[in-house]
């Protein structure tokens, strides 16, 4: 056996309470002499953060190009496992998820100030505008910020709500990416068609066993459902299509509860809504558009915000689609 000498106790807790020194600028001994060992550990993350050249390698930043708009697609991490407390037979979807995934989104529009978020299921696509992308579209700042307000946002809902019913907080993550302006319609649209396919077979599972459901189409669901009476677009517009948000500028009576967290004085507050003072205010619309894919001028609506005019023409193209291999 190895004898091991343990100090005097007294003398390890001297030791112990001694004051913490700061530590000193002393150059790391295997590198330049001339540099210290904090500027040789930022040095080891410039070709990961900044393009330049490392001691060994040469990485080029990954950011998004001059002149594209960026999307970050947050998606929640493991969900279906998550999401287990919360699910019932009975019902397709959960109100405390959806509205948890609202906070998300929110929190989002917050941070972004983007053109357009768009939400299905556990995943959220916010489009940013060439002009407004922040951290000179560095995608590894985009992603880690993106992924912690959605992260942040969907579990202080659920925790100040009292609807956590697991002890695991829900975690997202992110990519994000550039894209052109007709590649950020073609992506809606994906992403909506996804939605879509989702909370049928979400709505059938509701009413038919997984074997039952197993090789059938989107139709053909759809179908079955109706044999039992229950009608897919019957369920909330947001559940089945997902969630459009845009922040539009309007014209807003000011609301004494703002004024108020903006430290206005009440005598101040008494006298500018008793004026009914009003003010341009960016205010958050949740529009139940109709589907994407049939949406004559959906350019407009995404990036103008007009209002959408409905593609006869497309629904039908939409409907010969899903009845082929497509199953959408």
């Amino acid at each position: 056996m190895i004898d091991v000498e343990y100090e005097d106790k007294k003398a390890a807790e001297t030791r112990l309470n001694q004051p913490i020194k700061a530590p000193d600028s002393t150059v790391y001994p295997q590198e330049d002499p001339r540099e210290t060992l904090g500027e040789y550990c930022k040095r080891l993350e410039l070709p990961y953060t900044a393009g330049t050249a490392g001691p060994d390698l040469d990485i080029p930043r990954v950011a998004i190009p001059e002149g594209k708009y960026c999307i970050i697609r947050v998606d929640g991490r493991a969900f279906h496992t998550f999401t287990k407390p919360y699910k019932c037979k009975e019902q397709a979807f959960s109100a405390d998820i959806t509205n948890a995934m609202k906070a998300a989104v929110e929190a989002l529009l917050n941070e972004f100030s983007p053109v357009v978020v768009y939400s299905q299921s556990d995943e959220i696509t916010v489009v940013i505008d060439p002009a407004k992308i922040p951290f000179s579209g560095k995608c590894h700042k985009l992603n880690s910020i993106a992924a912690s307000v959605a992260t942040a946002a969907f579990n202080l809902y659920l925790g100040r709500n009292n609807l956590a019913r697991t002890s695991k907080p829900a975690i997202f993550d992110a990519r994000a990416y550039g894209a052109t302006r007709e590649d950020v319609l073609k992506v809606l649209i994906w992403r909506q068609r996804d939605a879509i396919k989702n909370s049928i077979s979400a709505v059938a599972r509701t009413a038919y066993s997984h074997k039952m459901l197993e090789g059938k189409k989107s139709e053909d669901k759809i179908a079955m459902l109706e044999e039992k009476g229950i009608i897919w677009e019957s369920f909330p517009h947001r559940c089945i299509y997902g969630m459009t948000a845009f922040r539009v500028p309007k014209m807003v009576s000011l609301d004494p509860d703002w004024l108020r967290e903006q430290g206005t004085p009440e005598a101040v507050i008494d006298q500018i809504v008793g004026e009914g003072c009003t003010a341009m205010r960016n205010v958050t619309e949740y529009p139940d558009l109709p589907r994407f894919d049939r949406i004559a001028n959906f350019e407009q609506v995404i990036f103008d915000h007009a209002e959408p005019l409905y593609n006869l023409k497309g629904a039908q193209e939409a409907l010969k689609k899903e009845s082929t291999n497509e199953d959408i």
